[in-house]
């Protein structure tokens, strides 16, 4: 057990799972979706706690597409770029 855990992993005793549960919690949660604000990093941990549910990958769809599905996903995100920097093509 880790030292800085010991007080919070006893508030655990006698739950569901108890301290050992406490102690595989991953930390940091979350994906590496470089977010910056408290709602990005919501989204980040929440993308993680779907794919380990559902046993995805979490890998870029575009990995797992077709030819014609790859080249609408780069349409996709040549919209988004445009909506970040503010211009349209």
């Amino acid at each position: 057990m880790h030292p800085g855990n010991a007080s919070s992993s006893r508030s655990f005793e006698g739950t569901t799972g108890g301290a050992e549960h406490f102690m595989s919690v991953e930390a940091p949660a979350g994906l590496d979706l470089g977010a910056q604000n408290p709602e990005e990093i919501a989204l980040s941990i929440l993308s993680q706690i779907v794919a380990l549910r559902r046993g995805g990958s979490a890998k870029p769809m575009m990995q797992r597409e077709g030819a014609e599905e790859k080249a609408a996903g780069e349409a996709a995100e040549q919209v988004i770029r445009e909506c970040d920097t503010g211009t349209s093509s």
